[in-house]
C-alpha cells in the first residue's frame, strides 16, 4: 500500500469553486478507453499538462490533485505488476479459446466482459500507454539503438467506484490564479 498523488485534467469553464465543490468528474464518453470512470494521471503533473494542451480548446484546462491510496486489493495494476499482466493475458487467451472474446478485442471490451462475468471486481485500474507518449521525458540507453528509458510514463488510474477506494483532498493545482494555496 502506498499513497500516490494523482491529477485530473478538466476543461476550464471559469468555475473554480464549482470544480472544488463537485469534483472529481466522471468521464462518461462512449470512447473512454477504460470505460466510464474518474480518470487521473499517476504521479507526473507534466502528463496532466500534456493532456490538457492536447485535448482542451485554447489550452484552457484545470488540473486538480488528490491523494489516492494505491494497493493491489483495490487497483488492478496493468502497469506496474507483472503478475497482473500475466493474469490478464491468460484470461484473454482463455476466453479467446472459448470464443467469448476475439483477437481484436479492445482493453475496455475485455474489462467490461470480465466485469459482466464477475471476474473483474476492482474499483479501479492502472494502465500506461506508449502510443501517446512524448519524447520530452525519454533518454536513450545507448547510441545507435532506438530503445528509450521513459522517465515520466503516461500512467493513468481510472477509478470506477470512488466509494470503494481511499481518495481525498481534491484541490485545484493549476492554473495558479485558481489555487488558494492548496498543496497536494
Amino acid at each position: 500500500m502506498s499513497v500516490k498523488t494523482i491529477f485530473q485534467t478538466i476543461e476550464d469553464r471559469d468555475n473554480p469553486e464549482y470544480i472544488e465543490n463537485n469534483g472529481p468528474f466522471k468521464c462518461i464518453n462512449a470512447n473512454a478507453w477504460l470505460g466510464q470512470g474518474y480518470y487521473f494521471w499517476d504521479t507526473f503533473i507534466e502528463n496532466a499538462h500534456w493532456w490538457g494542451s492536447q485535448n482542451r480548446s485554447n489550452n484552457r484546462y484545470v488540473i486538480c490533485g488528490s491523494n489516492f491510496v494505491f494497493n493491489k486489493d483495490t487497483c488492478y495494476d496493468l502497469h506496474g505488476s507483472t503478475d497482473t499482466l500475466v493474469e490478464f493475458q491468460e484470461m484473454i487467451m482463455l476466453f479467446e479459446q472459448k470464443k467469448l472474446l476475439n483477437k481484436n478485442s479492445k482493453v475496455v471490451e475485455i474489462i467490461n466482459f470480465l466485469k459482466k462475468k464477475n471476474i473483474f471486481t476492482y474499483p479501479s485500474v492502472r494502465v500506461s500507454s506508449e502510443k501517446f507518449s512524448n519524447n520530452r521525458f525519454k533518454v536513450k540507453f545507448i547510441q545507435g539503438n532506438p530503445s528509450l528509458l521513459e522517465l515520466k510514463p503516461l500512467i493513468q488510474i481510472c477509478i470506477y467506484d470512488l466509494s470503494k477506494v481511499q481518495f481525498n483532498s481534491y484541490n485545484i493545482v493549476f492554473p495558479d490564479e485558481y489555487c488558494n494555496d492548496f498543496v497536494v
